[in-house]
């Protein structure tokens, strides 16, 4: 963080530290705007925001906030290159969303479905993404959208698909979108209407699966959190050699730099752990420290999932 003042701050123990002291601060009007943003008062929202953005000009939560207000104040100009920035660094389907909402509204329909193609094709539809899907499909040409979710999920319209693939090999979704099984190991996903692909078309599964976390053995139990960033309202569970699963919780003391990060925590006692990956494909993002002093420690295959079945021997390699 970066900060400019007049004077010298104390430098003592029990002081703030200088980045601390600015960090405080912009804390504090992101608050105030956060506050005045849900009570509806756009332009005392604009003003905290603008002093957060100042105090922390590379915090994309706060980027993200001020980008919605001005998108809800009538300034799509201004907000679109704040969602695009955020939505580059962390590809957040909120982030394309904004984006998206922000092209449409200056006349851009094709670069909107562009911002929404990013979002569908690597995360779960989100409330924002649906809310502005149908539309900018019908007036970027394409017959319909697709997405999925990390459930596995397909989700379309304004009708299904009359075509689906996973790798190439076409399969049929069950009556509510259920994918087959076959998806958790599937690279792409495909759809299409009278042989033209929608928009969100093809699905990165690998992208929708991918789980985060980080876990340790700390005085004998195993600590650590874990979300799912391409569908956040997902949670993630944990498998263990034993068959007990453990649904991991809101972490409120989980501090993320991704705006809208929503990690679960997870704390089975009395476990050393192996991190595995989940789901042919998921990108590996974890680390697991284990005490070496420990007596013949036993470690515990643990798969963070995002459903509670028990992974099969080619899921777990």
């Amino acid at each position: 963080m970066t900060g400019s003042a007049e004077g010298t701050l104390p430098r003592t123990h029990d002081e703030y530290t200088r980045d601390e002291y600015w960090r405080d601060l912009a804390q504090q009007a992101w608050d105030r705007g956060r506050a005045a943003a849900d009570a509806a008062d756009l332009p005392e929202a604009r003003r905290w925001l603008e002093r957060a953005r100042r105090l922390q000009p590379h915090d994309d939560t706060v980027a993200f906030s001020l980008a919605m207000v001005l998108l809800r104040s009538g300034g799509a100009g201004e907000a679109a290159p704040l969602f695009a920035t955020v939505a580059e660094r962390h590809d957040m389907a909120n982030a394309w969303a904004g984006l998206a909402a922000c092209r449409r509204l200056l006349g851009q329909a094709g670069r909107a479905a562009e911002a929404l193609q990013a979002a569908l094709s690597r995360s779960a539809p989100t409330a924002a993404v649906l809310s502005l899907v149908g539309p900018v499909a019908a007036e970027a040409g394409f017959p319909g959208w697709c997405g999925v979710d990390g459930q596995g999920v397909l989700h379309a319209g304004p009708i299904p698909p009359d075509r689906v693939l996973l790798d190439g090999i076409p399969v049929q979704p069950g009556p509510e979108g259920a994918l087959p099984a076959a998806w958790r190991h599937a690279r792409l996903l495909s759809a299409m209407r009278d042989g033209v692909s929608l928009l969100g078309s093809p699905v990165d599964l690998a992208a929708v699966r991918v789980v985060e976390g980080f876990v340790e053995l700390r005085d004998g139990d195993l600590h650590g959190w874990a979300w799912h960033p391409a569908d956040p309202a997902v949670d993630p569970v944990v498998v263990l050699d034993d068959a007990r699963t453990m649904r991991l919780q809101a972490a409120v003391a989980v501090r993320l730099s991704r705006p809208l990060a929503r990690a679960r925590a997870a704390c089975p006692r009395g476990r050393a752990c192996q991190i595995r990956r989940s789901g042919g494909g998921a990108r590996k993002r974890w680390a697991a420290p284990a005490r070496q002093s420990d007596p013949a420690p036993r470690y515990v295959r643990t798969y963070f999932r995002t459903a509670p079945d028990r992974p099969s021997a080619s899921e777990a390699g």
